[in-house]
């Protein structure tokens, strides 16, 4: 009786010990797991000793004479490891959830063209100075860098679909001080928790208390009331580009302008998005237009009333 049960108990932590580590392989101290074998292709996940400093994940990985592609970073893979940059290639295609949770040190990553999802919580409270999201990026899951706090820098990449940006995605992001929204002719909604709609800080760019400088590449659809930005800041420079046919409810003030729409964008004919820029803004900032549009701009409704208008200097 005794037997079985010593038997039974190490079944149990051999069962426990294989699900924390598993992994198929390791090459210079990087764990993989074979996701296809049909395909060779693997993907980076833990082992036993935990990974620290610099990491650079190759393209491929050899082992027993066999090449695998590398496509993605597995669940918890870096999670709570001492890691201060990592290079990953082209030709992973995700970044999968809890990935780089607490990597408090990583201040540097670099993600490819070829990725196009990020995964719940990835980069949760992780150092990253700069957070730019690549162009295939498609979907984002809920709290995927929430607390990066030392982030001054985000870019949104043009493929995020209008509902594949969750409410918590930069929750306690509240350094950031430059926002660059690309180039697309599709909406991106602009979320607020259900349970908080009347507190900023629970609304997608909420909180970005020290913002100064936004592009904005595309049309912005906020779900609730008109929440896009916060009230209570003041941003140097706005900047739009030409997917931008509609205005936005810029209810803080402005310093600069700068507009790519030769044709002046109106008021958006849905009834919640309706507003004017602030009596301060029209009289203060440098509203900055297209080549030969002086004059268009002088006379459209919603920036006849601006004091100065230049030409964009090339």
């Amino acid at each position: 009786m005794l037997r079985k049960t010593i038997t039974a108990i190490g079944c149990l932590f051999l069962s426990v010990y294989a699900y924390a580590y598993d992994y198929d392989f390791e090459v210079n101290g990087i764990y993989y797991r074979i996701n296809s074998m049909e395909k060779m292709e693997a993907e980076v996940v833990s082992g036993e000793k935990k990974y620290s400093g610099n990491i650079a994940i190759p393209m491929t990985v050899s082992f027993r004479e066999k090449e695998f592609k590398v496509v993605g970073i597995g669940t918890k893979s870096f999670r709570g490891c001492d890691i201060t940059s990592v290079s990953i290639p082209d030709g992973v295609r995700y970044v999968d959830s809890w990935s780089f949770q607490n990597c408090c040190n990583l201040k540097n990553i670099e993600l490819p063209a070829s990725l196009v999802g990020i995964g719940c919580s990835a980069f949760k409270n992780a150092g990253l100075t700069k957070i730019v999201i690549p162009n295939n990026v498609n979907q984002i899951l809920d709290s995927a860098f929430v607390n990066c706090s030392a982030a001054k820098s985000i870019t949104i990449g043009k493929s995020v679909k209008s509902d594949g940006l969750p409410s918590t995605t930069f929750i306690g992001c509240s350094n950031v001080e430059e926002l660059i929204i690309c180039d697309s002719k599709e909406e991106l909604e602009i979320k607020c928790q259900a349970r908080f709609m009347d507190n900023p800080e629970n609304y997608t760019f909420g909180p970005f208390r020290k913002l100064k400088r936004v592009y904005v590449g595309r049309e912005l659809k906020p779900n609730y009331k008109n929440y896009i930005f916060r009230e209570d800041i003041e941003i140097e420079h706005l900047e739009l580009g030409r997917y931008v046919r509609y205005f936005l409810p810029w209810t803080m003030e402005l310093k600069q302008i700068t507009v790519h729409r030769k044709v002046p964008f109106v008021s958006d004919p849905s009834y919640r998005r309706q507003g004017d820029f602030t009596s301060k803004t029209k009289m203060n900032a440098v509203l900055y237009v297209p080549e030969g549009c002086v004059d268009l701009y002088k006379k459209a409704e919603l920036w006849k009333d601006f004091w100065t208008i230049k030409e964009i200097v090339k």
